[in-house]
């Protein structure tokens, strides 16, 4: 049989001036790891303001180049209702309407507005020499060779300089271009080619080009089909650009921070960059960027990848006086709350010398039962009933039928109480309020025979404003309940003796509790430091003489202390997390598991790993205890994907069992699932410690948390295929 020890006073005093001398170093061992990790916190918060700024103005550049684009699309589109308008567009014609875009001032950034003519190889002799005959004697359709059809920059302005390179060019001849040709054909839309060098290019390397093409087809064609499309395809207008021109007209003094590089399609390599921010402003080789993003742009069906990288001088903006501030603010605060602690358990010790045991306060169990109103009617402003559910008929006796049009207060307000009734209505229609409305109230209502009954009223604005008001009145008989309430408030106080037993039952548990945490964080601990102390001290002062068997012996006790160790912590955060008082706060789960996947990352920055967090996830709870479950799922999702080559994590909701379900998702090591009933439980471990470690606490400590929240938790998983934990919080 066992038995309690009890201390003599003296030896309580002991105890106490034991622990006494300890608590100083602990608090301001917590109050310095506090401050470690707001110190941490602030540095990425200034890290994350930083980090929305790149990313806006990468949304903003990306914008951009999109509208520039748009704006030539709409001129050649002009060009393309130049054509539809006119039965012959001459080269003069073309000259003029070109000249009228002002292209150097309203559309910077491109070489010129060209058309290219389809001639079928039957009419290639008599086209050239049309042409010729139009004051170009020289011209030829370029390269020469045979073909089955033929394309020719017939029109190009400006018609000098560099353009002139173009003049009888076949498009057709070169893949990129001819596919450009043929999309925008096929779609009758704006179609923009692949990567080229442009004719009008002379430099060595030169600026990497594209054109953009705009299809025109013979007036009145039928365009129904592709076979009409192409039958109807006379030729098409098209502008050139050089990559680095056009960028240089949208970057303004906001992007001179950053490396902005184009590539042509989704592939990002030297054959496909047609832009490059930093070489145009020969820095040359930079250090790796702090921040990078990868956009893809879809811009006239085809696709460019934008990578923008920032360089140092927006990095420079990362605000570091913050966090010092914090860690030396930190610091002092953590030496003057160790000097406090120490000023008041001198003076608790004093006190304890003298004091006499407190019994445990008496608290009151009460049971507060909310339950749904059964009746739903409808009424506006003048009072009259404009819904009526079975509910209604079966507490009121009148029928939907009966009751639909009729005065709501004639047929249910006894006649006692509706002057006061009607007096509410009016005030809350002037007010605005009224004690009834979003409000549950007590009154007495009347059956269609007359006789009386006790009711539960509450009273909502449905819709509208004004005298558009109309209101829908929540009703349920309590006659039943207020039956009850004498039996209630009579066992009441037989419970109350019982709760007043309990509670000194509870007391007396929750003390030897914090006792037996006591033994484990001061009688248990200490012996494992020693072990681990001496055993490293061997290791490190005599490693040399003793052969290898030994010195593996001296590391796998070392390694047994730690674990042990660890194993004592997991324990004493499951009594923890069973005991602590909840406070419950709006929490914001999205942010929560940024910040801790985070941390993660930092602990493993080479790690290659892919996370997704699903935006607006927000919950009603105890932070604290919320961040212990969410470090546990998190920490497993990360422990158990490091054997992945590319580790993919993902946090997100969705509806299950008709509630929002929220999960964390990994594509790691997965598990059996007819071991899954042994997930929760303490120091159940479903993999080997030599493949991953841990103590087996984790979950049992994150179920512990959300059941104390009126939770569900569960998991799905599947071998080697991933895991998927989904909890329920109320």
């Amino acid at each position: 049989m066992l038995a309690r020890t009890i201390l003599h006073p003296a030896e309580r005093i002991l105890a106490w001036s034991n622990f006494a001398r300890l608590l100083p170093w602990l608090v301001l061992l917590v109050s310095l790891t506090v401050t470690y990790q707001l110190w941490k916190s602030e540095q990425q918060n200034s890290r994350q303001t930083l980090q929305a700024q790149f990313d806006y103005l990468m949304r903003e550049t990306a914008i951009n180049i999109k509208q520039r684009m748009l704006n030539y699309e709409q001129e050649l589109r002009s060009a393309q209702a130049l054509f539809a308008t006119s039965p012959q567009v001459d080269r003069n014609t073309f000259r003029m309407f070109v000249r009228a875009l002002r292209i150097d001032e309203n559309l910077p950034g491109i070489l010129g507005v060209g058309f290219a003519l389809i001639i079928p190889a039957a009419q290639k002799n008599q086209h050239i020499a049309t042409v010729r005959q139009q004051g170009f004697p020289s011209y030829t359709i370029k390269p020469e060779g045979q073909r089955d059809t033929y394309t020719s920059v017939l029109y190009i302005e400006p018609f000098s300089g560099r353009n002139l390179r173009a003049f009888g060019y076949d498009m057709y001849t070169e893949p990129v271009r001819r596919s450009a040709l043929e999309q925008a054909r096929d779609s009758g839309q704006v179609a923009i080619s692949g990567k080229v060098r442009l004719l009008q290019e002379s430099a060595v390397p030169g600026q990497a080009g594209f054109l953009m093409f705009l299809p025109i087809y013979k007036n009145n064609a039928t365009l129904d089909t592709l076979a009409d499309l192409r039958a109807g395809i006379i030729g098409w207008v098209f502008t050139p650009f050089r990559m680095d021109d056009l960028m240089g007209e949208i970057y303004d003094a906001r992007t001179a921070n950053f490396d902005i590089k184009m590539y042509d399609g989704e592939e990002m390599s030297a054959q496909t960059l047609m832009h490059d921010a930093d070489r145009n402003h020969n820095r040359g080789l930079t250090p790796a960027a702090e921040f990078q993003t990868v956009k893809r742009l879809k811009v006239g069906g085809h696709i460019w990848t934008m990578v923008m990288s920032s360089r140092p001088d927006f990095e420079a903006q990362l605000d570091n006086e913050k966090p010092k501030f914090i860690a030396v603010a930190g610091i002092g605060a953590s030496l003057l709350l160790m000097l406090l602690t120490w000023l008041l358990i001198q003076g608790r010790a004093r006190a304890l010398r003298a004091a006499r045991e407190i019994g445990a306060s008496e608290a009151k169990l009460r049971a507060v039962v909310d339950t749904a109103m059964d009746a739903v009617i409808q009424m506006n402003v003048k009072g009259v009933i404009t819904g009526w559910d079975g509910q209604a008929e079966n507490i009121f006796g009148w029928t939907s039928q009966e009751a639909m049009g009729q005065i709501l207060y004639e047929i249910i307000i006894p006649p006692k109480n509706r002057d006061s009734h009607i007096k509410g209505l009016r005030h809350l229609l002037v007010a605005g309020e009224g004690s009834v409305l979003n409000n549950s109230i007590e009154i007495m209502a009347m059956r269609r025979d007359g006789s009386e009954f006790p009711v539960e009223l509450m009273l909502s604005p449905i819709r509208g404003q004004g005298s558009k008001h109309e209101f829908c009145a929540f009703i349920r008989d309590i006659t039943e309940r207020k039956q009850n309430e004498m039996e209630i408030r009579e066992l009441n106080t037989s419970l109350e003796l019982r709760v007043v037993e309990r509670t000194a039952q509870l007391a007396a548990a929750n003390a030897e509790l914090e006792a037996f945490s006591y033994s484990v964080s001061h009688d248990l601990r200490a012996p494992l430091r020693s072990i681990d102390g001496f055993s490293r001290a061997v290791l490190e002062d005599y490693g040399a003489q003793l052969d290898e068997t030994a010195n593996s012996y001296l590391r796998r006790v070392r390694a047994a202390t730690q674990r042990m160790a660890l194993l004592i912590n997991d324990m004493l955060e499951l009594a923890r997390v069973a005991r602590s008082e909840m406070h419950f706060e709006t929490v914001d789960l999205t942010t929560l598991m940024q910040t801790l996947m985070a941390e993660l990352q930092q602990t493993q920055p080479q790690r290659a790993i892919e996370f997704s967090i699903a935006p607006g996830m927000k919950v009603r709870g105890d932070a604290p205890l919320l961040r212990v479950a969410l470090e546990n799922m998190l920490g497993n999702a990360w422990k158990f994907t490091s054997k992945r080559d590319m580790a993919y994590i993902e946090c997100g909701f969705m509806e299950k069992e008709g509630v929002i379900a929220y999960f964390v998702r990994d594509n790691g090591a997965g598990f059996d699932m007819s071991y899954a009933h042994k997930l929760f439980t303490a120091f159940q471990r479903l993999h080997a410690m030599t493949e991953f470690p841990g103590t087996g606490v984790g979950l049992a400590t994150v179920q512990r948390i959300i059941h104390r929240h009126g939770g569900k938790i569960w998991a799905e998983a599947t071998v080697d295929q991933g895991a998927t934990f989904y909890f329920i919080l109320p």
